[in-house]
């Protein structure tokens, strides 16, 4: 007796209704099945199984599929996805060849489910051509099953021991005979020297055209050897404990560097005269000349290269080369393609140093010119994303190469700037492929101009493409998001929140003394030097973007995503929104940053009517702050609103659902109605003052953590308490700890579970 087939899709009853239209032609299901099955081919195992509900041609088309992919994120639970994986295994016709497999398990997979995996690939090895397995497991057993599948053409294995507090060694098994292997992709593996004292892991290979190697080791030797004929693409070599890498691959076409820019890894042979397409993305945390060093050798070595791809946080790793466009390159003179791509960076070691470096050259003109400067650092001034002159240095061998410039945040950069930058102020020609924002007032003219650097005389006017892979909808323009990067935004909001928690916001204002103790608890974590009117200008400006989010949210047809922070409407709603609420529209795309926190500080004071405009609040007294606080102060509206919040945790939720809050704002002054929705009266805010302070406090409970140091500082210090770290692991711990998220959550835990977290990274 087979099993019923929604044991193993997990669907509602309620759900698998059928609507059929007699007058409607359903002409997909009139292809064959050999069309239908490649189509299912392309679709997780999950969504494969769900066609079965289209009609009942499509029953049974599912257990025909030659692919199988698995990957516990598309599951609620472990125990659902493992029961999914077990019974489609079971109904899967057994006649049909399994051609890929691609299991994915978050975590620790549980035993008895991965030998049922496995037993089920061996059992169907002879026509499996792909194998992908990422999982924390037995690996032994893993590794006996793939060395059984003998017709694999590609192969990507990502494994770790099971258990989070363990660490084992998984050695890359010399003896793996797979002959028709053309990809291997390889994550946490050791590679053992041999007798000739390198290791040599590859050479049974002998069709391979693709090598991506991640967070592996070697033992037993320094040196590992590359040698392949066939082999055309090289991506990662993120190896520690590894001083040399010789590549024989005299078909190599492509190489991606490896980000982890190790100062004693050397990469040498011949493997690098033939490639043409070289891509390098180096991490902003490795902040010297040395690794600019690093960055020069391996340009020298590109001597036939046509395409190349960078970022710009290794433009800028590039550009504290000492003397650096002094360097004659013997290299990149066949280059046609140039495309950095624009990556924003958090104000850490690498921004100070490139001021200092700037500041140096600043300096070797004249004390007026650093001083300037210096200045200009101090009112926001950030180092341009790509240094001026480096476009035309990686030109010199080669003037008319095209310039492509894409990225995926425009609002994170002036992009007039870089346009700037890229010229050099003498280069004229280029095309746009959008429109290039307003340059940012925030950057004084003389001060961006003495940080110029020379470029090379001969370089002729770059043909500069400007490309956005994604537009994105912000909140603040270029000139907010130039003082107030979102690192530094977040710091703010959270010393605010910390203030507001222990009372010091009392009537909806901060004295004099917290906004002193304010500025230089954020200079001190952020390393600037802001000043206290600031503080009050951009607070100004967080209300005003809080109450304009906070009315949109009145509107009926408008709820807010609070995990994915987006707004769920119709296009009729906005569109009939937007004309009268124009800025509204800085939210289409995304909703209020730090929402639920400004709803602390600002929202917590509703019962003692104080989100109006105070005018006890010191104003803003620059003009730049002026600018930038009249595009927010023009707020009025009011109706209902429904948050849509769909994370797991919505226990606290349930109180909210039967008020409402209703703000009317009329010339700085506020009125609050409270509508009850069990009895629909309404009362005066005195009257739900407790229900209001309760409501903060849950909010203040929820968000308590947000007060403790959390400082990138504090998270370093924490990880050199933890000894036996590698390089590797520490450099992909810092990588972690750009997202605020993961160092609050590195904080919190306990010295074991922060081991066991960064042995799994």
């Amino acid at each position: 007796m087979s099993k019923p087939v929604d044991k193993v899709i997990m669907i509602p009853p309620e759900k698998r209704a059928r609507h059929d239209n007699d007058d409607s032609q359903d002409r997909l299901s009139d292809l064959p099945d050999c069309i239908l099955l490649h189509i299912l081919s392309f679709l997780n195992s999950k969504h494969a199984v769900q066609t079965c509900l289209l009609s009942t041609r499509w029953n049974h088309l599912w257990k025909r599929i030659h692919t199988l992919i698995l990957h516990s994120r598309d599951f609620p639970t472990v125990k659902k996805f493992a029961m999914f994986v077990s019974n489609i295994l079971t109904l899967r016709n057994t006649s049909t060849a399994l051609h890929t497999l691609d299991l994915y398990r978050h975590g620790d997979i549980e035993p008895q489910l991965l030998k049922n995996i496995l037993n089920y690939v061996s059992s169907h090895n002879t026509h499996l051509q792909e194998l992908g397995i990422s999982l924390n497991g037995e690996t032994r057993l893993i590794m006996s099953c793939v060395s059984s599948c003998r017709a694999l053409t590609s192969l990507k294995l990502s494994l770790y021991p099971r258990g989070s507090d363990s660490y084992t060694e998984i050695l890359f098994p010399k003896s793996l005979n797979l002959p028709l292997l053309t990809s291997l992709d390889l994550t946490n593996f050791t590679f053992c020297g041999g007798e000739n004292g390198c290791a040599e892991p590859f050479s049974a290979f002998t069709k391979l055209n693709s090598l991506v190697i991640c967070s592996c080791n070697v033992k037993n030797t320094q040196i590992l050897s590359i040698s392949s004929e066939t082999l055309l693409k090289l991506n990662g070599l993120d190896i520690c404990n590894c001083a040399k890498v010789e590549l024989s691959t005299p078909s190599l076409c492509t190489f991606n560097f490896p980000r982890r820019l190790d100062l004693d890894l050397k990469i040498c042979g011949s493997g690098l005269s033939s490639v043409k397409q070289v891509n390098i993305d180096a991490p902003d945390y490795v902040a010297s000349a040395k690794h600019g060093l690093v960055l020069l050798s391996w340009l020298q070595d590109l001597a036939n290269v046509e395409s190349l791809t960078v970022t710009s946080i290794t433009l800028q790793i590039l550009s504290l080369v000492p003397d650096l466009f002094k360097v004659k390159l013997s290299s990149l003179c066949n280059l046609k393609s140039l495309e950095v791509e624009l990556i924003s960076f958090d104000y850490g070691a690498l921004a100070r140093i490139m001021e200092r470096v700037m500041l140096q050259k600043a300096a070797a003109k004249s004390r007026k010119e650093a001083a300037k400067l210096r200045k200009a650092f101090k009112a926001g001034l950030k180092p341009p994303p790509i240094p001026d002159g480096i476009i035309d240095f990686l030109r010199q061998n080669s003037p008319s190469t095209e310039v492509n410039i894409i990225t995926k945040d425009t609002s994170r950069f002036d992009i007039k700037q870089v346009e700037e930058s890229i010229k050099g102020g003498k280069n004229t020609s280029y095309r746009s492929q959008f429109v290039t924002p307003a340059s940012s007032s925030a950057v004084p003219a003389p001060a961006a101009e003495s940080s110029s650097a020379a470029a090379p005389a001969s370089a002729a006017p770059p043909n500069l493409n400007l490309c956005c892979a994604e537009k994105t909808t912000t909140n603040v323009d270029n000139s907010d998001s130039t003082l107030w990067p979102d690192f530094v935004t977040k710091a703010f909001i959270d010393i605010m929140v910390d203030e507001v928690t222990k009372g010091y916001m009392p009537t909806g204002v901060f004295h004099t003394g917290t906004w002193t103790s304010m500025t230089t608890r954020l200079n001190s974590i952020t390393n600037c030097s802001y000043e206290k009117e600031q503080l009050k200008a951009k607070l100004h400006r967080l209300r005003a973007m809080f109450l304009e989010f906070y009315s949109l949210l009145q509107n009926t047809g408008f709820t807010w995503n609070a995990e994915t922070n987006t707004v769920i409407a119709s296009e009729e709603v906005w569109q009939n929104h937007l004309k009268t609420h124009d800025k509204a529209s800085q939210f289409q795309k995304k909703g209020c940053d730090h929402y639920k926190l400004l709803e602390i500080i600002f929202n917590k004071n509703n019962e003692t009517e104080v989100l109006h405009h105070s005018s006890v609040q010191d104003q803003p007294n620059t003009d730049i702050e002026h600018e930038l606080n009249n595009q927010y102060l023009n707020i009025e509206s009011v109706n209902n609103a429904h948050v849509d919040n769909d994370s797991s945790d919505n226990d606290n939720d349930s109180s909210d659902n039967d008020i409402q809050v209703v703000q009317i704002i009329r010339s700085g002054k506020q009125k609050i109605q409270v509508k009850d929705h069990s009895s629909m009266k309404e009362s005066t805010s005195h009257e739900v003052g407790d229900a209001l302070v309760a409501r903060a406090k849950i909010v203040e409970a929820s968000s308590s953590h947000l007060t403790v140091d959390c400082s990138l500082t504090k998270c370093v210090v924490a990880l050199e308490e933890i000894r036996d770290i590698s390089d590797d692991i520490f450099g992909k711990a810092l990588e972690k700890f750009k997202d605020p998220d993961w160092r609050e959550m590195f904080i919190a835990m306990s010295n074991d579970r922060r081991r066991g977290w960064l042995l799994r990274l």
